[in-house]
């Protein structure tokens, strides 16, 4: 691997445990649509491209297709989720010491996520890190989203990065295969949502099993 300058972290099941605020909005959209409820893995397992898709998957789940529906959850699911989005999230251990140790390195640091865009800024303020972070893209910050390249590339050229110098972190197919497809390093997240047999199909070059092992990737050794 070439000496990485730009490492690209995904924030849902990467930087940060939503899963708790996320099922709460869901069960509360499905439960003032008079729906069945879902269970936690069922919802979580609709996680990672977006707004948009993780609603129309619960409704599909649930038994309802009709789009003007979905369109008006979509919007419902937006506002509970944002109103509560920092009610139960966290970082993942490690997560604050080990950005803290990468502030002093060599290295830009940016995040992708599919998250609508304010949103995820509500979380990285709220949590306390969006210091550490020179740029974030959102999952409606373009017209593409993971798995397309082009959310990555566009970081790559704000930051003036080559595609050999970069490294995307996730815990997702999705995350994967926007790095595969933007020709960066990848780096899976097996601790995250979606778990390992998700993610060995797309052969990533490293993996952590916890955050602070992004150290060792980089060459500088785990959090003390």
């Amino acid at each position: 691997m070439r000496p990485i300058q730009l490492v690209i972290f995904d924030l849902d099941g990467t930087l940060i445990d939503s899963s708790d605020d996320i099922v709460a909005a869901m069960r509360q959209l499905l439960g003032e649509m008079h729906l069945s409820q879902l269970s936690s893995e069922q919802i979580m397992s609709f996680v990672g491209q977006g707004v948009d898709w993780l609603v129309r998957r619960c409704l599909e789940a649930c038994g309802m297709y009709g789009e003007e529906s979905v369109l008006a959850a979509v919007q419902r699911y937006r506002a509970l989720y944002k109103s509560g989005a920092l009610k139960y999230t966290h970082l993942y251990t490690g997560v604050r010491e080990t950005l803290e140790r990468l502030r002093l390195g060599p290295w830009e640091l940016a995040v992708c996520t599919n998250k609508p865009e304010n949103i995820a800024r509500k979380v990285l303020s709220g949590l306390g890190i969006s210091q550490y972070f020179l740029a974030l893209l959102g999952g409606d910050s373009l017209s593409q989203r993971k798995p397309d390249a082009a959310p990555l590339r566009l970081l790559m050229e704000l930051l003036d990065v080559e595609p050999a110098e970069t490294l995307m972190v996730g815990d997702s197919e999705y995350d994967m295969a926007a790095g595969q497809a933007a020709g960066v390093w990848t780096c899976a997240a097996a601790y995250g949502f979606h778990g390992i047999e998700t993610l060995e199909p797309y052969q990533p070059h490293a993996w952590l099993t916890e955050f602070p092992q992004i150290l060792s990737v980089l060459g500088v050794g785990e959090a003390s």
